[in-house]
């Protein structure tokens, strides 16, 4: 459960005794132009300079890994999004990211039977996924387990560089962040 309230309305934001005006001022502005509801952004409410600051930072690793989006079917993103969110145990996030990978699939040419890989995360090795997808989520679970060897390194660096594979590290504490 949540130990703080959610975030919803103007009132909401008016109740909190704590914030100073300005930071009243940032909330409503939060509350009117950013992402999509859910009970961990309207639990961010409580502290809406933190609320901007993690939607900025998602914004900007997403701007920092063109080509590349959370919701492009088994992409690199896609799939660290919805394993960390699984690996984190946030039922939430993981349906959310599930669903909304599922309304891609179609407009990126995937056939309704691609659904079956939701089911095979934690299974990397199986022959269901491609060298990219697989090695994707080997390094996630890699990275959480703290069990990342030389030579899966080796291969995320010669598979996305340098930049790419730190980016994507980033992008799983973003997700973990977001997961909790």
């Amino acid at each position: 459960g949540l130990f703080l309230p959610l975030i919803k309305t103007p009132a909401d934001i008016e109740g909190l005794s704590y914030l100073s005006e300005d930071e009243k001022a940032l909330g409503l502005h939060n509350l009117e132009h950013h992402v999509a509801l859910t009970d961990g952004w309207e639990m961010l409410g409580n502290d809406p300079e933190l609320q901007m600051f993690i939607h900025l930072y998602g914004n900007e690793l997403l701007g920092l890994l063109p080509l590349d989006m959370q919701v492009i079917p088994f992409s690199p993103l896609n799939l660290i999004s919805l394993e960390v969110a699984r690996r984190v145990g946030n039922d939430y996030v993981f349906g959310l990211m599930k669903g909304s990978t599922i309304a891609e699939l179609e407009p990126f040419g995937y056939p309704e039977i691609a659904q079956l890989k939701f089911h095979f995360l934690a299974f990397p090795n199986l022959k269901i996924w491609n060298e990219e997808e697989r090695l994707t989520l080997k390094f996630v679970k890699a990275c959480y387990e703290n069990k990342l060897t030389r030579e899966l390194f080796e291969q995320a660096r010669e598979a996305w560089g340098e930049k790419r594979l730190l980016r994507h590290i980033g992008w799983m504490g973003y997700m973990q962040t977001w997961s909790l």
